[in-house]
């Protein structure tokens, strides 16, 4: 149909960091109504993103009811009092303009890109207020939504990723609003009503952060946020998500017929305020967040063979977020791939680092941070998880500085405070039921779970 506009809804997000090779950018924050604002002036091309950052995500779905969060944001664009989803579709097309709405365990965050010029701000502005304070959640498009969110769902579980995935989550977050993930039945049970109520509890000043990226001035970024509040109302309460409890580790296999075998293993980690985040950061890093060069790329993948790919990813969150390891491998080397992944922890809380390895680990983040620099989006990104978790305005400008700052005996003490193996949980998805597996319980046993 031509249309402009998408809706994703994800479950997890990837830091992306902001503009390069241009003038350096001063970022202003300021509040409204207690909504705190980020906004950058850029005038390298004549676009204007704006993020809308609600504290609606995943997480805060109520009990038996997954789904729910992603829900509302995908139908948000589907309809208002003005307009219905086809029209606004048309709008947008017409504008030249993009909307999503993506939803994390942590946020639901509403992303407009529109040309900079005050006319299509102005038409562009007018249709998302329309559709963000007064969605319409018209009977018939709720239920097509739920029908299309079973049937994603169920084509997701032809894929092993689905599986691994929510077993680790399972397994780490048990207990937590971030270890449950929507099924069939939850999309199903979700009423008009369960709608209606998460959006009034959720979408509101109180649980909003605000960041504008574009070729606008200070002037216009005012009055784009006046805009955008003077149709929601304040919100009653601030939801907040309980502690995280940090759990002894265990191990669950789900039988997969594959070739190959997904594995994950996880520990609960740190938040961004956190000070050992720079730390494990850059202990990720160098053990096996760069796919080529990192510990366990050498020693797993390229020097034993054991691994198609091998990872670790550290994903802070609004409480303490994940480091984990995945790696798919063949169905007969899963036993050894485990072992190996198990070996290079032991010896990565004993030994740690080499000096070498940490400089090397720092450089390359400051470098990829500096590379991935180059697009509006990519800084607006970065401006609203600061302004989502209330980091410091000179976060941005500070990042080379407090990467630079770690050391080889912060970044140790960071890594046995916070991955201690009696906590780490391992999720197996693959043929594991076949009587030639390797992964019995014998191996189990000697993960030390």
């Amino acid at each position: 149909m031509g249309r402009v506009v998408r809706c994703f809804i994800m479950s997890m997000f990837t830091v992306v960091s902001f503009l390069a090779n241009s003038v350096p950018l001063t970022v202003q924050h300021w509040y409204v109504d207690n909504v705190p604002v980020l906004f950058v002036e850029t005038k390298r091309s004549p676009i204007l993103d704006i993020s809308l950052s609600f504290a609606a995500g995943s997480a805060y779905d109520p009990q038996g009811y997954s789904g729910l969060a992603s829900l509302v944001a995908s139908l948000l664009s589907m309809g208002s009092a003005e307009k219905d989803e086809f029209q606004i579709a048309d709008k947008f097309s017409a504008l030249g303009a993009s909307y999503s709405a993506t939803v994390d365990a942590d946020r639901s965050v509403i992303h407009l890109r529109t040309l900079s010029d005050s006319a299509a701000i102005d038409d562009a502005l007018r249709v998302v207020i329309s559709f963000i304070t007064n969605p319409s959640f018209l009977p018939d498009v709720v239920e097509r939504q739920k029908r299309l969110m079973i049937s994603h769902l169920k084509t997701e579980k032809s894929f092993p990723s689905f599986y691994v995935k929510r077993s680790l989550y399972r397994q780490v977050y048990s207990g937590h609003p971030y270890g449950v993930m929507p099924t069939e039945s939850s999309i199903a049970s979700i009423s008009a009503a369960d709608i209606k109520h998460f959006y009034d509890q959720h979408y509101n000043k109180r649980s909003l952060s605000i960041a504008i990226v574009g070729h606008v001035s200070r002037e216009t970024s005012d009055s784009i946020v006046s805009r955008l509040l003077s149709g929601l109302h304040a919100g009653t309460r601030k939801y907040s998500l309980p502690r995280v409890r940090v759990l002894r580790g265990h191990v669950e296999k789900t039988n997969f017929l594959s070739r190959q075998t997904h594995i994950a293993m996880g520990v609960v980690a740190v938040s961004y305020d956190d000070p050992d985040y720079f730390p494990l950061l850059v202990a990720n890093q160098a053990f096996g967040g760069d796919q080529i060069s990192s510990r366990l790329a050498l020693n797993i993948r390229q020097r034993k063979g054991l691994a198609y790919s091998v990872r670790t990813y550290f994903l802070p969150q609004q409480k303490k977020g994940l480091f984990g390891i995945s790696l798919q491998t063949r169905d007969n080397r899963a036993g050894d791939a485990i072992s190996a992944v198990k070996e290079e922890l032991n010896r990565l809380v004993k030994d740690c680092f080499t000096d070498v390895e940490v400089s090397e680990a720092k450089e390359r983040l400051i470098k990829d941070f500096s590379l991935r620099q180059d697009t509006s989006l990519g800084y607006l990104h970065i401006l609203s998880l600061m302004g989502f978790y209330r980091l410091s305005p000179s976060w941005i400008d500070s990042y080379g500085a407090h990467v630079n700052s770690v050391t080889r005996d912060s970044v140790c003490k960071a890594v046995r405070s916070h991955i201690k193996l009696r906590f780490l949980s391992t999720a197996i998805v693959g043929p594991v039921n076949d009587k030639n597996s390797p992964i019995d319980s014998n191996m189990i046993k000697s993960l030390g779970h």
